[in-house]
């Protein structure tokens, strides 16, 4: 069970909690939908990627560090290993915005937008916690993570609830291909179909 939940906890980031809202702003259904199955494919092949070289190269058992060594000498490690850090540290950034701005809109007075020195502070405070409570050792880690994993499985599940039973088709489809000149929900333009597929997979990225 912890190994489910830490798996699902590693694959739903921050970033999908406000998707929605970005993608809302950028296009119309019918491009979004466009971006989706863009986004989809190069998941896909990546997925299928890292698959196939596992499978020829099991001997490379040290994740895509490896395999940068292997196909491209030291530096290529070395370029491969900073840029995951990276990647990982700004996912962190990422996900302490996100939940400052969410608590942003519960207490506006204290976070404002999540971007504000109280924000800042509180949100260095939690990932010091966090760290700290991972550093005790793997069971704590497990405990943690399951905790998070649960916290982010159950909004889901209700957003997906909500939008089943609040879903109209009139209203999804009244401007489908981004027709209108001004976009329904935010009162801006969504421009050609190909513009907001491309603004679409700049959110998804």
């Amino acid at each position: 069970m912890e190994l489910t939940l830490l798996i699902v906890g590693s694959t739903i980031g921050s970033g999908v909690f406000g998707i929605t809202s970005d993608l809302a702003t950028a296009a119309t259904p019918g491009p979004a939908i466009i971006a989706w199955i863009i986004v989809m494919i190069g998941v896909l092949t990546l997925v299928l990627s890292l698959t196939n070289l596992s499978q020829k190269r099991p001997d490379l058992d040290s994740g895509i560090f490896s395999y940068a060594a292997a196909a491209f000498g030291p530096l290529g490690e070395f370029i491969s290993g900073w840029a995951y850090w990276l990647s990982a540290r700004l996912g962190n950034i990422a996900f302490a915005t996100i939940m400052m701005s969410a608590l942003g809109t519960f207490f506006p007075s204290l976070f404002a937008n999540g971007q504000n020195l109280f924000s800042i502070i509180v949100a260095i405070i939690l990932t010091w916690v966090l760290t700290f409570l991972v550093n005790r050792g793997i069971e704590s880690a497990a405990f943690i993570n399951s905790i998070g994993s649960i916290c982010k499985i159950i909004p889901l599940v209700v957003f997906v609830i909500c939008v089943i039973l609040g879903f109209k088709a009139k209203i999804f489809t009244a401007d489908f291909w981004g027709n209108v000149t001004q976009n329904l929900s935010s009162k801006i333009e969504t421009g050609s179909i190909y513009d907001q597929v491309k603004a679409s997979i700049m959110v998804m990225m």
